[in-house]
């Protein structure tokens, strides 16, 4: 199942020590590279006013909750995670649901 996850960092991010900061990200790019290989972690994307974007492949959210321990820097951020469907199967789904709705509507 994929899901879609929206990262804002948190203020409290900005006060660390740079090296604290550069020794986060360090081990969180050594993480984000070890899901990547396991298909986890599809895609990432880096906005210049700080905002992340990823696509993440997992069975559950409970296993995404335990692999955020490889990226420390999460802690540092406030995260929205949705699931994802394939656009044109969710579209097949709702006409098939909008046609059922009709025949129940008196004409």
């Amino acid at each position: 199942m994929k899901f879609l996850g929206l990262l804002k960092p948190k203020d409290i991010l900005f006060t660390l020590p740079p090296a604290v900061i550069r020794q986060l990200w360090e081990a969180s790019m050594a993480g984000m590279n070890q899901l990547k290989k396991q298909g986890k972690l599809l895609e990432g994307y880096y906005s210049p006013a700080g905002l992340g974007a990823v696509i993440l492949n997992y069975n559950n959210t409970d296993e995404w909750i335990k692999d955020q321990n490889l990226i420390p820097v999460l802690n540092y951020y406030y995260q929205e995670v949705y699931p994802l469907a394939d656009m044109e199967e969710a579209l097949k789904l709702n006409l098939e649901a909008l046609k059922a709705a009709e025949k129940m509507m008196p004409k």
